[in-house]
């Protein structure tokens, strides 16, 4: 199944530095299929007010594409050298998961198992 994740960025990182070093990591992904930056002002679109950065990730399947993304932008933090971040998801249903930078992979992979569980997946970086 094919679906369109929102990524958001709240003061973690630019618009420019987010989609420049995504983009970059998951090019080879085969299920990450398209990155989008989306230039609108955040009031618009129900967009989070919050949000620095936003775009939209489309992936072939979902919970190995929505783990995709993760392991993508945690190795784009590390590499900013960002260590006062976490990745949240978020579903449509108000579940939440949230995956701190410097987690252990077992908590991370733990974590990530339990992808399926959420339906329409929405990545928030914030500060931690």
């Amino acid at each position: 199944m094919i679906t369109k994740i929102e990524i958001l960025s709240k003061d973690v990182l630019g618009l420019v530095d987010l989609y420049d070093s995504l983009k970059s990591e998951v090019s080879l992904s085969k299920e990450v299929l398209a990155l989008n930056a989306i230039r609108r002002p955040p009031r618009l679109g129900g967009l989070d007010p919050g949000a620095v950065a936003v775009l939209t990730a489309v992936v072939s399947a979902v919970s190995s594409g929505v783990a995709t993304l993760i392991t993508a932008i945690f190795r784009v933090l590390e590499r900013h050298q960002i260590r006062d971040a976490k990745i949240v998801i978020v579903g449509k249903g108000g579940q939440r998961l949230e995956f701190p930078v410097g987690i252990d992979q077992e908590k991370r992979k733990a974590l990530m198992a339990m992808l399926n569980e959420i339906e329409d997946h929405k990545l928030i970086l914030e500060k931690s």
